[in-house]
C-alpha cells in the first residue's frame, strides 16, 4: 500500500508540475503579447513618424520592452516577488542588452538580404522571444513553476 501511495503522490506531483509549467508558458505568452504590441508600436512609430533608422527604432522598442517586460515577468509570469529586485533587474537588463545586440545584428543581416526593416523585425522576434523565456526563467528570476504537490504533502 505504501508503494502505491508513493507512486500516486509522484504521479500527482508530476501532473501538477506539468500544469504549472503550462500555466507559466501561457502567462509568458500573454505578457509577451502585451510587451510585443508595446514594442512594435514604439518601433513602427519611430520608423514611420520619426524616420528613424532601424537600429534606433529597435532601441526605442527595447526601452519600452524593458519597463513593461520586467514588471510583467517579475510579477505576473514568474511570480518572483521573493527574488531581490536589485539582483533580478541587473540580470534582466544584461539579458535585454544581449537581446538587443543579437536582434540588431539579425535585423541588419536580413535588411542586407533586401528585406524591409519591419518585416526583418517580425522575423527576428520569435527567436528573441524563445531565448528570453529561457534566460528569464533559468537565470534572471531563477524560478520554476510552483512547488510540486509532492513537496507540499
Amino acid at each position: 500500500m505504501h508503494v502505491m501511495s508513493d507512486l500516486s503522490r509522484k504521479a500527482l506531483a508530476a501532473a501538477s508540475n506539468v500544469t504549472a509549467q503550462k500555466q507559466q508558458v501561457i502567462r509568458y505568452i500573454a505578457a509577451g503579447l502585451i510587451n510585443t504590441i508595446a514594442g512594435f508600436i514604439a518601433y513602427t512609430g519611430m520608423i514611420v513618424l520619426a524616420g528613424a533608422p532601424f537600429w534606433a527604432a529597435n532601441m526605442a522598442a527595447l526601452l519600452v520592452g524593458i519597463i513593461v517586460g520586467f514588471a510583467l515577468a517579475r510579477n505576473f509570469v514568474f511570480k518572483a516577488n521573493e527574488t531581490p529586485f536589485q539582483a533580478s533587474i541587473g540580470k534582466y537588463i544584461t539579458t535585454i542588452c544581449g537581446q538587443f545586440l543579437l536582434s540588431t545584428a539579425l535585423i541588419g543581416l536580413l535588411i542586407q538580404w533586401n528585406l524591409g526593416p519591419i518585416i526583418a523585425y517580425i522575423i527576428v522576434l520569435p527567436v528573441i522571444i524563445i531565448l528570453s523565456f529561457a534566460l528569464q526563467r533559468n537565470w534572471v528570476f531563477g524560478v520554476r513553476p510552483h512547488k510540486s504537490v509532492e513537496s507540499q504533502i
